[in-house]
């Protein structure tokens, strides 16, 4: 039976031995070309390894035709080939006339298994070997310690298919240690050029870094089988050969030898996504190209080394032991302040860093310190977005150790649990990019603002424009304040919006600590916050509604900013709808200036600072029942007011006021204790908003912020063409009335370009519209470098009927509601002054007058008003106040028999001068507002 088994074993080699012969014999074997080797040294540090296959079979010894090695220990040389390839035969050429019997005692090598063997005592001049392996590495490798000398050596076999049986797959983020100058960066290595010649950008090149890195990732985890590196060859190709190459942090092949090296092609055989070159040495790492082959893996996802570059911790070890330390990848256990991270000695100290996207993380790896002080890391908790993954509680340390976490989230935190200088010498992170939805789109960001500008060009917008480049320069402008006190920085979205995310690329040519004690706030309301080390770039977890993203620091501090993303989802219009905004105030004024520079600006310059300083607060003097007020840009539904007062000094100023919305109390407070921050609910439409205190005062409002639902445009109506203008005078008979109609807006004076005239009672200007028109709103652009106050007490005229009037302190920009027909619209003052307009638009529609003169008979499709506020029933009952107290009633004109029912706009009587109408209170308040113009082309039914 024995026999038999040996029978059959010794059948199945010698059918195997057939079956490779039979493969082979299809094809005859040839002599290869050998072209990339090396050896184990170079004798005298100039006979290379490529003297033994230069094709000179001379056997009288050179440096150079020979290739000789140093007396080393069991010397060795090598050589690859291009293809997978069947060797047959080794044909060795011997150097003669010195020395051949150190080629006596020596193994020949394919792929590391040995095919043929010489140990005798003689030696020989030419000698040929079978060998009969597969494999692509040829190796001679002596067993003594010896000179190892070949003056050629020649390989025969049968190329057996591509060097790669794999495809090439394709790389991408790549990163590296540093780059070289600034300028020789990681995607040298991947740009698909494979000449060997150096240049800034075809090649990747770092500084002469200690142990230089260079890594890239695959699309998705892939089975890597090969790694093919094309090295320099101009100038030191002798730099790459001391490394090793990782995939996900884990050695799948090395590179030992002081012999340089065209192109290599490295087995691998690991799965992965980061494949990772890293030199054993101090030296600038550079690599011609880099080539991966292999093959994509069809099974599920499978967790992947995650790259991690932002981080903090609780503090750094004498200022100098960063966080950085422990993303670095660098993981020597022996410390130093510049490859692993340490806090100083806290209390429950800790270290966390953060991914750029959400992510099921799988697993932890933590490699110790182990030069001293292991036992500082055996009582502490892994978190993943602040919920417990892991714990390790122990008397023992570790040197290195990988924990499963099993938890989706972006934030990983290692926590001490007592305290202790914690010290991490790496941390690895391993697990599942989770797929985006489209609730994580990028937001559009408009409307920006910020504390101040630290000149002409950094100004809010550089923030939101699209550039996040990280160095400050012409192409990469960033949004900079001055060196303020809580500076701050704000932007709105399109519409309301679900912010789930904000993120914040930090400057990183200087002074990344600025962004160090910050809060993000949207529509005011705090919901992110960060007091740590600078940063690189880091995302904040948001999940507000709102419109108003706000980036406000905690210190004195240039408030630097390279550009804000924000991510999230319009909210639904009916939603949206329901979702009160902070709206932004503009046009305000107040009853006086206190000591003429505390201006009313100072409550809605986004400062909500509540310590006193006269242009960061609005005061007034000490008046009689002083006032502020400021204008909506749209028509509004006011939801409430949040007033910030002033603290450190006379807080109960604000005791005894109401909040007024176009002249109608919306709120009030009297109180005898005074508030810091309160907010009040108003519900009222209209646009513009009043603070009136009910004594004698001075009225001091640090900030107000009013929150509500925008209706609509100011002006539902286009702008009116305006000529054959008049004035009462012209200022020294230069400045024309046209110089209010030239279609400039600018507000500083010129002879020509406003409207002025001279020192008159009662000076007035008045142009007129082509046609008889509806008359919906008037805006003035008032002068601002000089005399502003001017403008503080006129009325406007429509066919010299007053429709609108101011009294009040300076403004900019002012828009009034008329909501009258006419033709001439005039602005006249109501005391002595010199009248000055820089511009005056007018908006409406052409009217057909005839049309409303049928009055009961109109009937309209709108139910709202011009200025957008919703229209009362007609059937509503009418409250009047008389000497018997009051009476409500239904009017006769509007009772059903009328054909008045509903609430759309109708002209029952010639209230409104021939305009379409309707209430816009319940009883007992019956106000009254035109219709939009858009009624004008409406029939009429009988």
């Amino acid at each position: 039976m024995r026999r038999s088994g040996r029978y059959i074993g010794l059948c199945g080699v010698l059918l195997l031995v057939v079956a490779l012969a039979g493969a082979t014999s299809t094809k005859k074997a040839v002599r290869l070309h050998l072209r990339n080797c090396r050896q184990s040294s170079d004798y005298n540090g100039i006979s290379r390894c490529t003297g033994a296959i230069d094709g000179n079979t001379n056997q009288r010894w050179t440096i150079h035709g020979h290739s000789t090695t140093n007396q080393d220990a069991r010397p060795w040389w090598e050589t690859q080939v291009e293809q997978l390839t069947y060797f047959t035969k080794v044909r060795i050429f011997n150097r003669l006339y010195c020395c051949p019997d150190r080629l006596t005692n020596f193994v020949i090598k394919v792929d590391g298994h040995v095919c043929a063997r010489y140990k005798r005592k003689t030696s020989f001049s030419v000698k040929a070997f079978s060998c009969n392996r597969k494999g692509r590495i040829l190796r001679i490798e002596s067993r003594i310690r010896t000179f190892l000398t070949l003056a050629e050596v020649q390989v025969y076999g049968v190329a057996m298919g591509p060097a790669t049986a794999a495809p090439p797959i394709p790389l991408s983020d790549c990163a590296q240690s540093s780059n070289y100058l600034g300028r020789s960066k990681c995607t040298g290595a991947i740009d698909g050029n494979t000449k060997q010649h150096w240049t800034f950008t075809g090649m990747s090149t770092t500084n002469r870094d200690p142990r230089p890195w260079w890594q890239a990732r695959t699309k998705v985890p892939s089975k890597i089988m090969q790694v093919r590196i094309f090295n320099r060859l101009d100038c030191c190709p002798n730099r790459l050969n001391k490394f090793f190459i990782k995939v996900d942090g884990k050695v799948c092949a090395q590179y030992n030898s002081f012999a340089a090296f065209s192109v290599w092609t490295f087995n691998c055989n690991k799965v992965g996504s980061v494949v990772r070159i890293e030199s054993r040495k101090a030296t600038y790492l550079t690599l011609a190209e880099v080539q991966v082959f292999g093959e994509a893996l069809k099974t599920g996802p499978r967790p992947v080394k995650l790259r991690l570059r932002n981080c903090r911790q609780s503090s750094d070890y004498n200022g100098i032991s960063r966080c950085t330390g422990a993303i670095d990848g660098i993981n020597k256990r022996v410390w130093s302040a510049a490859t692993q991270s340490t806090t100083n000695n806290d209390a429950k100290p800790w270290w966390e860093t953060q991914l750029d996207e959400a992510t099921q993380i799988k697993k932890v790896r933590i490699f110790n310190r182990r030069d001293c002080c292991p036992e500082r890391l055996n009582n502490f908790v892994i978190k993943v977005d602040g919920r417990v993954c892991a714990r390790y509680r122990s008397s023992k340390s570790f040197k290195s150790k990988t924990f499963k976490c099993n938890r989706k989230g972006r934030v990983i935190r290692i926590e001490s649990l007592k305290r202790t200088y914690l010290t991490l010498a790496e941390v690895q992170v391993f697990g599942i990019m989770l797929p985006q939805t489209n609730a994580q789109g990028l937001l559009k960001l408009s409307d920006c603002s910020q504390s101040s500008n630290y000149n002409s060009r950094q100004t809010c917008s550089k923030a939101i424009d699209g550039v996040t480049r990280q160095r400050l320069s012409a192409r990469a402008p960033m949004a900079i304040t001055r060196n303020d006190a809580n500076p701050w920085w704000e932007a709105r979205t399109e519409a309301p919006a679900r912010i789930n995310r904000v993120r914040i690329f930090n400057r990183q040519d200087c002074c990344p600590e600025r962004l160090g004690d910050f809060v993000i706030k949207v529509d005011d309301e705090v919901c992110a916050r960060y007091n740590s080390g600078p940063f690189s770039v880091w995302t904040f977890d948001c999940n507000k509604s709102g419109r108003t993203v706000r980036i406000e620091s905690r210190k004195r501090t240039y408030l630097t900013l390279a550009e804000v993303q924000v991510f999230g989802k319009l909210l639904p219009q009916e939603e949206a709808a329901l979702h009160p905004v902070r709206l932004k105030l503009r046009n305000c004024r107040q009853s006086s200036d206190y000591r003429g520079k505390s201006r009313c600006t100072g409550a809605i310059d986004g400062n909500t600072n509540q310590r006193w300083t006269i242009h960061g607060h609005s005061t007034t003097n000490n008046d009689r029942r002083p006032w502020w007020e400021a204008q909506t840009e749209q028509v509004t539904r006011f939801s409430r007011v949040r007033i910030f007062n002033r603290l450190y000094c006379c807080p109960d100023r604000l005791t005894n006021f109401v909040i007024k919305v176009d002249g109608q109390v919306c709120a009030r407070y009297h109180s005898k204790s005074s508030f810091s921050v309160k907010s009040f609910n108003c519900d009222m439409d209209g646009r513009v908003l009043r603070i009136e205190s009910l004594k004698r005062t001075y009225l001091t409002l640090a900030e107000v912020q009013v929150f509500g639902f925008e209706y609509g445009p100011t002006s539902m109506s286009s702008q009116l063409r305006l000529s054959k203008c008049q004035q009462s005078s012209n200022y020294r008979g230069k400045s024309f009335c046209t110089g209010a109609i030239d279609g400039n807006l600018k507000q500083s004076w010129t002879i020509s370009g406003m409207s002025t005239t001279q020192l008159d009672q009662r000076p007035w200007w008045q142009a007129q519209t082509d046609k008889p028109s509806y008359i919906a709103q008037v805006r003035i652009f008032n002068r601002q470098d000089c005399c502003p106050n001017r403008l503080d007490n006129f009325v406007i005229k429509v066919d010299n009927a007053i429709c609108a009037e101011y009294k009040g302190g300076p403004f900019s920009v002012w828009t009034l509601d008329c909501n009258m027909i006419g033709s001439v619209v005039r602005i006249e003052s109501r005391k002595r002054t010199y009248l000055t307009l820089a511009e005056v638009q007018v908006f409406g529609e052409p009217a057909n007058k005839e049309c409303y003169r049928q009055q009961e008979d109109f009937v309209g499709s709108s139910n709202v008003t011009a200025s957008g506020k919703p229209c009362q029933s007609w059937s509503v009952k009418r409250c009047t106040r008389g000497t018997r107290g009051v009476s409500c009633h239904v009017p006769s004109m509007y009772v059903a028999e009328a054909g008045l029912t509903g609430n759309n706009c109708r002209n029952p009587v010639d209230y409104m001068r021939d305009r379409p109408w309707c209430y816009t209170a319940t009883p007992p308040d019956g106000s009254t507002a035109a219709c939009p113009s858009a009624e004008l082309g409406f029939q009429f039914i009988s």
